[in-house]
């Protein structure tokens, strides 16, 4: 037996990609090399916890892009909400941070 969606049920059924709201905090040298990345990543988990933990920990790991950055501290959390619940994707976590446009650090 064979199991095909529609393209609505696909949408209506899938998992979707987290939402993330990540907060950046850089520091460089005159010259324009990197020297510091304090970040916070939050993630949406959706109602389930399904893969959470491990797409975030990608997403930290990838959070310096291909930068060499000698001081980075990470902080990231996964949140349970009663959104669409959320899993992995293609890239299971790194493309979020690469792709996602981060927000101005508030202290």
């Amino acid at each position: 037996m064979k199991l095909t969606y529609t393209r609505e049920e696909s949408i209506l059924c899938h998992s979707k990609r987290h939402p993330y709201v990540m907060e950046y905090k850089t520091g460089a040298k005159k010259n324009g090399q990197l020297t510091a990345l304090e970040a916070r990543i939050i993630s949406d988990a959706g109602a389930y916890v399904y893969l959470s933990p491990w797409v975030l920990l990608y997403s930290m790991v990838d959070a310096t892009g291909p930068y060499r950055i000698p001081n980075v501290r990470i902080d990231g959390y996964t949140v349970l909400t009663n959104n669409t619940f959320t899993s992995a994707n293609r890239g299971f976590g790194a493309p979020r941070s690469a792709l996602l446009t981060s927000r101005k650090w508030k202290s």
